[in-house]
């Protein structure tokens, strides 16, 4: 098994953020702030231990957080409207479109070896004819695409996967803040800045997933170029 950075950072970072606001949120709801500080003046000898237990923790939530988010993705895909392959194939997004979307819908649609599904129009194609499409459009350009699309495949997926994460992990934490909001232990303010927030991961998560979704179809098809 090969490790990459993005293996630990995609799960780390979502779990730091996590653990970062549950333990504050643990402290105010026990009311147990004087006791929390004073074991962090005893427990300053042995800082390092603490911070790699602390990282370690982080990383096991983060795995957790990976998991979530993998689950949420329908939920995910009915908040952007529907699948962003689905939504490139009919170019519903006025910002985010598929160049030469016919040209490309015809061609994975020659290769397709589901011979009804070459006589049915674009207009006919249902939600799964269009992501047998997109799973044909994978295969392609996982097979036959040069070593450059592939890597930069990898590299949209990669940053979707740590964009979605990230939302993920927000809006967990954002719940726990909310509830210290409701408590009046935390300012009303900050949950206005929460959801401004939300709202634009949510927005970045939904382009990432769009220009992942993007790069496959348009490698697909660009290799069959080659």
């Amino acid at each position: 098994m090969q490790f990459k950075i993005y293996d630990v950072l995609a799960s780390l970072i979502p779990g730091l953020i996590v653990v970062s606001v549950a333990i504050p949120f643990y402290v105010f709801m026990t009311n147990n702030v004087e006791l929390f500080e004073q074991k962090l003046g005893v427990y300053k000898d042995i800082s390092g231990i603490i911070t790699s237990v602390f990282l370690v923790g982080s990383y096991l939530v983060g795995y957790i957080i990976h998991a979530m988010g993998s689950w949420s993705e329908p939920i995910l895909w009915f908040t952007w409207g529907g699948k962003p392959s689905e939504n490139l194939f009919k170019n519903k997004s006025k910002r985010l479109q598929l160049v030469e979307v016919d040209t490309i819908f015809n061609f994975l649609k020659s290769k397709s070896s589901n011979e009804p599904l070459k006589d049915k129009t674009k207009e006919d194609f249902t939600k799964g004819d269009l992501r047998e499409l997109f799973q044909l459009a994978k295969n392609i350009a996982n097979q036959k695409s040069r070593d450059g699309i592939k890597e930069r495949i990898a590299e949209f997926n990669n940053s979707y996967i740590f964009s979605r994460n990230v939302l993920i992990s927000y809006l967990t934490s954002s719940i726990l803040i909310a509830i210290l909001v409701f408590q009046n232990i935390v300012h009303i303010w900050a949950l206005i800045i929460l959801i401004v927030f939300f709202l634009v991961l949510w927005y970045r998560c939904r382009d990432r997933a769009f220009y992942y979704s993007r790069e496959i179809l348009a490698g697909a098809y660009y290799s069959s170029l080659d």
